[in-house]
């Protein structure tokens, strides 16, 4: 795998259109929501990647599910045009159970309506583990219409009361990055 140097010079070489904040939650989980009425989202200490803190997503009832974030939705989303290629990463960690995790992009148009997501150019569904951290990368182009982009994260099959941690996120314009040391 890839390792990522610190946030700060990452973007120094590409713009992460998510804030500082948004990217490894330092602060508080400002940008970020549940994205499933069963899921709770939180500023965990307990793992981190980059800094000293973490998302944190748990399944919080109604059995075995996925659990979901995502940033800040519709119009108050990533400014983006038709035909931008756009990449996220996203680094998740398992508390105790490892879990098939993805990423996903939502496409809104002017007034904030959900626009169909066109095909992904790839996406994983890749395990996460409980001993490291696991990179995800998902490529897309926006689709016609597209005003708004937000982005979600997601562990599958998720028992109550289990937690994953994401954490060292991007979203930048086009598809190459270079990693600095």
């Amino acid at each position: 795998g890839v390792t990522l140097g610190p946030l700060s010079s990452v973007k120094t070489k590409h713009r992460n259109w998510l804030t500082e904040n948004k990217a490894s939650l330092e602060t508080n989980t400002t940008g970020w929501m549940a994205w499933t009425g069963d899921t709770t989202i939180s500023r965990s200490t307990l793992q981190a990647k980059h800094g000293v803190a973490s998302l944190a997503i748990q399944r919080s009832g109604g059995g075995t599910g996925d659990a979901q974030a995502v940033t800040t939705p519709g119009v108050t989303g990533i400014p983006v045009q038709y035909g931008e290629e756009l990449t996220f990463i996203a680094n998740f960690r398992a508390a105790t159970v490892a879990r098939t995790c993805f990423t996903n992009f939502i496409f809104y148009d002017f007034d904030g309506n959900t626009l169909t997501t066109p095909p992904y150019l790839d996406q994983n569904f890749i395990a996460d583990t409980t001993t490291g951290w696991t990179s995800i990368k998902l490529r897309s182009t926006a689709p016609p219409d597209a005003r708004y982009v937000a982005v979600t994260v997601t562990a599958q099959s998720v028992a109550v009361g289990e937690t994953h941690y994401v954490d060292e996120m991007i979203v930048y314009k086009g598809d190459t990055i270079v990693w600095s040391q």
